[in-house]
């Protein structure tokens, strides 16, 4: 998936309404996967900050904008380790929630308070979100590449799945979104 910042009239709106609403959740290092064009890094010290996204155009683009944070189209190495991982609106694109959430897991550090935080459509939204990007309001390709849509009883499930707690969970931007934080049990 490639970086869907400049499709859709407000597709730059909503990253930064997800970033606003994740960012009291995230400490310490953080993971920012499918970070697309960087957004996020900014707000973080450069050794604290990674960026991942598989999408080689989006990855060249963070690297122009911001230079001196690391991104990757590559997860770091295993032996690497993170308080925060972050997935703004990418959960939604993967084929596994579960097994890629608990891949992502292995990258926490061992702590109480590290922690999983993810912004995602409600599920209730697909038709909303399908008109919308008919329409030239949300990316077209975001529509097109979405694999499930959560709701808060399926995010629990996937906590539980991932052997992680839902810990705060809340619907945004006219309950058509929602964050969720996963914590270590």
């Amino acid at each position: 998936m490639s970086d869907q910042i400049s499709e859709g009239l407000f597709s730059p709106s909503l990253r930064a309404i997800r970033i606003q609403k994740a960012f009291p959740f995230i400490n310490g290092s953080v993971l920012d996967v499918g970070c697309g064009s960087g957004e996020l890094a900014p707000f973080f010290p450069i050794e604290a900050y990674w960026g991942y996204d598989p999408d080689e155009q989006s990855i060249a683009h963070a690297r122009e904008k911001f230079p001196q944070y690391q991104f990757s189209t590559s997860f770091p190495e295993s032996k690497q380790k993170f308080d925060s991982i972050v997935l703004l609106a990418v959960i939604e694109h993967v084929a596994d929630p579960a097994a890629y959430t608990t891949f992502l897991k292995s990258y926490l550090v061992r702590s109480n308070k590290s922690s999983i935080i993810l912004t995602t459509p409600t599920s209730f939204t697909s038709w909303i979100h399908y008109l919308g990007a008919h329409l030239g309001l949300f990316s077209l390709e975001a529509d097109h590449e979405h694999k499930v849509l959560f709701n808060h009883e399926t995010l629990t499930r996937l906590a539980d799945d991932c052997d992680m707690e839902l810990s705060y969970y809340k619907r945004f931007m006219l309950k058509l979104n929602q964050l969720a934080v996963f914590r270590m049990k």
